[in-house]
């Protein structure tokens, strides 16, 4: 015979504990997604995957304009995530008696306690992004205005590989002798009607990189009474650097000029890229330089310093055995897979030609910052939230 009871003290303080021990479990379960761990997680994930986007739309634009198509951008704007945490519990104990008889006689009698509860937890997130689309007067005067030459020089102070710099910032370099009238220009434009100016230009190039790695390239910078400063490069022992010129013809940027129309050192003037030139350049001149190179080797690719004989940037892998690093980011564009790597170098390797590609597309993406807006600046009106 069993019989189910009302609950006596014993019991109701029973229920206490059990519902004590239910919430100290719970507890612990909406700790463990608390505010403080919420917000670390949050901060990573949507870092990593904001990185990771604009890595993304970066090598997008390049593959958008290897096919001729213009660049499009969306920049992030605020992120707001909300979190909403819930929780219940209901706990209790029944008590079950039973005992067994024999010929009227109570042969045993046995209690038994048995908790029960019944908890829900919930966890719901909203976050919204905003985005904004980079467009009108303000964005299109950073696209296409050539970059300030400020720019070139502080790239160079900071520490920039002077070579890369040069040819990704770099349209082109002129040459003034005042006192003979002769000009001489370095195209930076891997064609192959002039395919001789883009050489001397890669001669340039290697150049100033040996002599930062030598120590004999400075950037001087002054402060005038606005506040406003200037920056200039210094050549430190222009003997040194002439007799490096004459010893290795690599270097030789002005090899084909007559030395007679050369009389003392020349006016320089840099002729800056827009940043929509930069990333037509970073996106075509692999495909040329490869032309170049099989098509005029011994007057093109064996007259150039070791450092600039790749492209600048190369983000199309198709046709290469040659192993290569785990890439840094891929899209696919039109069937095409582009992605972001360098030829993988023996462990014994440590050139700065080990990261180039990786390091070209690092340089692009703080160039990119520069140029960049912030969605403050922009009318509301033009932004894109997405919940």
């Amino acid at each position: 015979m069993l019989e189910r009871v009302g609950m006596s003290r014993p019991l109701k303080l029973a229920a206490r504990s059990a519902r004590a021990v239910f919430a100290v479990i719970l507890t612990a379960a909406l700790s463990a997604c608390g505010g403080g761990q919420q917000l670390t997680r949050d901060y990573f994930d949507f870092a990593e995957a904001y990185a990771d986007s604009s890595n993304r739309q970066m090598l997008t634009n390049l593959a958008r304009r290897d096919n001729g198509h213009p660049a499009y951008f969306l920049q992030l704007g605020a992120i707001t995530a909300t979190h909403v945490q819930t929780a219940s519990v209901n706990a209790g104990v029944s008590r079950t008696r039973s005992r067994t008889e024999t010929g009227g006689v109570v042969a045993a009698l046995t209690t038994v306690l048995a908790p029960n509860a019944n908890v829900g937890i919930s966890h719901t997130e909203q976050p919204t992004f905003s985005f904004t689309p980079l467009a009108g007067k303000s964005f299109a005067d950073a696209l296409f205005n050539p970059l300030n030459q400020e720019m070139l020089f502080k790239a160079l102070a900071q520490g920039q590989d002077a070579n890369v710099v040069l040819r990704m910032l770099v349209q082109s370099v002129t040459f003034d002798w005042p006192s003979t009238g002769f000009r001489k220009v370095l195209v930076n434009v891997p064609d192959e009607d002039r395919f001789g100016e883009f050489r001397d230009f890669l001669k340039l190039a290697g150049l100033m990189r040996e002599l930062q790695i030598r120590q004999l390239l400075a950037v001087d910078t002054t402060t005038d009474a606005a506040g406003k400063q200037a920056h200039a490069l210094r050549f430190l022992d222009p003997g040194a650097i002439g007799k490096l010129i004459a010893g290795t013809p690599h270097f030789n940027y002005l090899e084909s000029v007559p030395s007679d129309l050369i009389d003392g050192p020349p006016k320089v003037t840099f002729t800056l890229r827009t940043f929509d030139g930069i990333l037509a350049a970073l996106s075509t001149e692999h495909a040329v330089f490869e032309y170049l190179a099989t098509t005029h080797g011994e007057k093109f690719l064996e007259q150039i310093p070791p450092s600039e004989r790749q492209a600048i940037l190369r983000t199309r892998w198709e046709g290469n055995t040659a192993p290569t690093t785990a890439p840094t980011v891929q899209v696919q564009y039109r069937g095409v897979l582009y992605e972001v790597k360098d030829l993988l170098k023996s462990s014994t390797t440590r050139s700065r030609t080990s990261r180039w590609n990786r390091d070209v597309f690092v340089f692009l993406n703080q160039l990119f910052t520069i140029v960049s807006l912030d969605p403050a600046d922009l009318p509301a009106q033009q932004l894109i939230q997405i919940k």
